[in-house]
């Protein structure tokens, strides 16, 4: 059952949420401000199909009203209201925001974690955490909990959204590395790999940022060949979520979900290797992950 002070939390998120799509023209940040007051409405909404009247009603509406209004400001980036504010107040990047975001939504969920790797922190041991695309949302805010005050680094691409991950990872204490296959590769798995032999943990997402969805490339498997760290699978499975339509069917957790974490057991690759067999533990580790989605592909 939802207390007045429970109420007066929700609703004060459900203003905040609102305050940052009228103020911030970013579709991103607006669209998940949007679905995040939905999400709350529904805990009034429940409150209210069990027959707790006027004061559910009103709070399901309220939030209601500020995700719709969320959403519609998502369709249009380009409206901006006529709001003077001090420019103290204003926020110059999204990537703040989004890092906010994140930590708002991670402490409304219920973590379950399996742990293969039999990580235990602090250690000296490098790894490399592996991940999907269109998992990463909260990749930040698990490292920030499990490993509190330890910088890494996170590959991200040179494009504007990729600035706004960057500036939502420096948030959580992590080094934003940025390249792509075809912009500044070559320079960004030399600053990776130093970041590795310095003893950081570093996150990659394989299939990043352009895809196919679930295909792995060969740049993580020459990484740890020359730096000789861990590869770590990271798998996360949601219990509620929404599936964006994008190239890689990117994954928001709906608050107050279950979210299963599992840390597979560590993937090792040889320091010399042909292109053959390069290739083979490509295969062998991008199977791995793919069975980690537990999705019928």
């Amino acid at each position: 059952m939802i207390t007045w002070d429970l109420a007066f939390v929700y609703l004060g998120i459900g203003f905040v949420l609102l305050g940052l799509a009228v103020f911030i023209r970013n579709w991103y940040v607006r669209f998940f401000a949007a679905i995040l007051c939905f999400s709350l409405s529904t805990e009034f909404l429940e409150e209210l199909l069990r027959g707790y009247g006027t004061f559910s009603l009103v709070g399901w509406l309220v939030l209601l009203a500020m995700g719709a209004t969320a959403l519609w400001l998502s369709c249009y980036p380009e409206v901006k209201l006529r709001i003077k504010l001090p420019k103290k107040f204003r926020l110059k990047r999204p990537g703040k925001a989004v890092a906010w975001l994140i930590r708002v939504l991670g402490n409304t969920l219920r973590f379950r974690f399996i742990n293969h790797a039999g990580m235990a922190y602090p250690t000296d041991e490098r790894h490399i955490w592996v991940f999907w695309h269109n998992r990463m949302f909260l990749i930040p805010y698990l490292r920030e909990t499990l490993i509190p005050g330890q910088e890494g680094a996170f590959l991200t691409s040179p494009s504007g959204d990729g600035q706004v991950i960057a500036d939502a990872c420096s948030d959580f204490k992590l080094k934003p590395v940025r390249g792509s296959s075809s912009r500044r590769g070559a320079q960004a798995m030399v600053e990776l790999a130093n970041y590795v032999k310095s003893g950081h943990d570093i996150g990659i997402t394989p299939d990043g940022p352009r895809g196919p969805k679930y295909q792995m490339n060969l740049g993580v498997i020459k990484l740890a060949q020359l730096t000789g760290g861990k590869l770590m699978p990271v798998h996360i499975r949601f219990d509620r979520a929404i599936r964006f339509r994008t190239w890689d069917g990117f994954l928001l957790p709906l608050p107050f979900s279950g979210v299963e974490v599992e840390f597979a057991k560590p993937f090792t690759v040889p320091r010399r290797m042909t292109e053959e067999e390069c290739e083979a533990q490509r295969a062998a580790l991008e199977k791995i992950m793919v069975e980690g989605t537990h999705e019928e592909l």
